[in-house]
């Protein structure tokens, strides 16, 4: 086995060499000992030096119980040789590298491999077999803050006029980006306000005319209102002359009536007084009689004296009242002719004051309706005037309400001119960082819907938007562990940044050089790297390679799966 490991380790011996070096080894054990210790140094140095083979180390000859005692003088490596070459009846000519090799002791080296090789191959199955090593997907992405990333796109059709930021600004709320050509939105603007101050003047003008003929209308109405009052005060006026002059007129006929009862009544008494004087005379006669007849039955003392005496009294009280009467119809005579005379008079005097007032009435009653005609006219005037200034007044809150309208119109003009004219502004729409640009310079002309910037809020955390292949994602889900390698910051140096999946998309999509890919979404632990103690915080748009850990693996099974696979796909062993 030795000299089998010999031959192994010398490739350019022929075949003949070979036979002879296995012959002379399978006789090597009746070489003198001491002989062979003195080959062995020689043939190792001269191998080493001639080879470059792995030496022998110098060492110690142990002493044997062959060996010669030292007062016995050494043998020559001559005498050595031919002795060798005598006893083995072998020709001492060989060639150097045969000489070598026959010359070098058997060496535990190979038994040394073989043990270290079983002691290697116990250890790398142990570790293949306990070992675990991560399958991972590998993902490609950069950094964008987590969210929607707002797109900016221009309303209006334009040329840049001034671009206020370049990629990579951090930017506010409401801060100008980018503003396009503003001339003619300033232009219409301008004369979109001069219409409106002049429809403002004709508004304030016209506004003013309705005040005035409302003003007017008031005027006239006060003044019609105050002379049909004055007319309604003069006819009142004359209605109560009129109701005066009537009740006059009443008065008199009542006078009048008076009057004339009042002469009948005197005609009446001046028939009654004769009757009335006969009557009194018939009295007298009979109280006479009576006393004739009572006076011869008081003498003849039939009746008592007391009758007679009553009879008298009678009979003088109708003389007495018979001669009252008599004068008192004298004097009443004279008095009722002077009565009859007043009441005529009076007839006559109210008879001409009735005429008079009659004539009064009629021409008080004339002038009212003079002054009703009048009323009616005026009222009917006024009426005229008001219906005259309402039509006037309409006319103008029509042209009112036109202006206002124009107005209006024109302000809804200047209103949607001033959000066109601010639309040629690019506001920032939240705090964030201008990711990009896709114009660069002033005069470039935009589109309407063109995308102009894309801006990225700062609020929202940096996530990793990476694009993993259609066949790196069979096992891929979300919450499996990532490691990050970026670019800027080498791994060797920085070390990996852990994360994890948060989200894949439903579907493939399309990338250039890559296929189809997933979108994935992975946070991270932390958003810097460390040197020298310092933070170094990572930035949008930084470009890094994920790996999902997509499962632990035994390295035995990594090791196995080609054979598994081929076994699988027919193949025998």
């Amino acid at each position: 086995m030795k000299a089998n490991w010999l031959l192994f380790r010398v490739p350019k011996l022929g075949q003949r060499d070979r036979k002879n070096c296995k012959r002379i080894s399978d006789r090597s054990h009746r070489v003198n000992l001491d002989s062979e210790i003195l080959e062995i140094i020689d043939a190792s140095d001269r191998a080493a030096s001639v080879y470059g083979g792995i030496p022998t180390a110098t060492r110690a000859i142990p002493e044997t119980a062959d060996r010669p005692p030292p007062d016995e003088p050494p043998i020559s490596k001559k005498a050595t040789e031919q002795s060798r070459s005598d006893s083995f009846g072998v020709s001492p000519h060989w060639s150097p590298s045969v000489q070598n090799l026959l010359d070098r002791p058997p060496a535990a080296f190979p038994r040394q491999v073989m043990l270290g090789g079983i002691a290697f191959v116990l250890i790398c199955g142990t570790w293949a077999w306990f070992g675990k090593i991560n399958e991972i997907s590998h993902a490609r992405g950069e950094l964008m803050h987590q969210g929607n990333v707002y797109k900016l796109h221009s309303v209006e059709p334009g040329k840049i006029a001034h671009l206020a930021v370049k990629e990579g600004d951090l930017i506010k709320t409401g801060q100008v980006l980018a503003e396009l050509d503003t001339e003619l939105a300033q232009t219409e603007i301008e004369r979109l306000k001069e219409q409106i101050s002049a429809f403002e003047m004709q508004l304030v003008q016209t506004q003013g005319a309705i005040e005035q003929k409302q003003t007017e209308s008031r005027t006239l109405e006060a003044i019609a209102r105050s002379e049909i009052q004055a007319h309604n005060a003069v006819i009142a006026r004359a209605d109560e002359n009129t109701r005066t002059v009537q009740s006059l007129i009443d008065r008199l006929h009542e006078d009048i009536t008076e009057s004339d009862n009042r002469r009948q009544h005197l005609t009446v008494e001046d028939e009654i007084a004769p009757e009335l004087l006969e009557q009194l005379q018939a009295e007298i006669k009979a109280n006479q009689a009576r006393v004739e007849r009572l006076q011869p039955l008081v003498e003849r003392g039939a009746i008592s004296q007391d009758f007679i005496f009553q009879a008298e009294r009678d009979l003088r009280n109708s003389q007495n009242t018979l001669l009252r009467t008599q004068m008192s119809e004298r004097d009443n005579q004279t008095v009722d002719s002077e009565r009859l005379f007043d009441a005529e008079q009076s007839k006559r005097d109210r008879q001409s004051r009735l005429t008079e007032y009659q004539g009064q009435l009629e021409q008080a009653a004339a002038e009212r309706e003079q002054l009703l005609a009048q009323l009616d006219s005026k009222k009917a005037e006024a009426e005229k005037n008001q219906i005259d200034i309402q039509e006037q007044t309409q006319q103008l809150e029509l042209e009112l309400t036109q202006i206002q309208a124009r107005l209006t119109e024109t302000r809804n003009l200047l209103e949607a001119a001033q959000i066109k004219l601010d639309r040629r502004f690019l506001y920032a729409p939240t705090d964030g960082i201008v990711l990009s640009l896709h114009a660069h310079r002033s005069g470039e002309v935009v589109q309407p819907g063109q995308t102009l910037a894309e801006i990225a809020p700062t609020s929202a955390p940096l996530v990793l938007a990476a694009n993993l292949p259609e066949r790196e994602a069979g096992f891929v889900e979300v919450g499996m562990p990532v490691q990050v390698k970026f670019d800027a910051y080498p791994y060797q140096e920085y070390g990996l940044i852990s994360g994890k999946v948060n989200s894949i998309s439903p579907s493939t999509k399309p990338k250039e050089q890559l296929g189809e890919v997933y979108e994935v979404e992975i946070t991270l632990e932390q958003n810097y790297v460390t040197e020298n103690g310092e933070k170094i915080y990572f930035k949008p748009g930084q470009t890094a390679n994920a790996e999902i850990v997509v499962r632990e693996r035994r390295i035995l099974d990594v090791i196995l799966d080609p054979i598994r696979q081929l076994k699988e796909g027919g193949a025998n062993f």
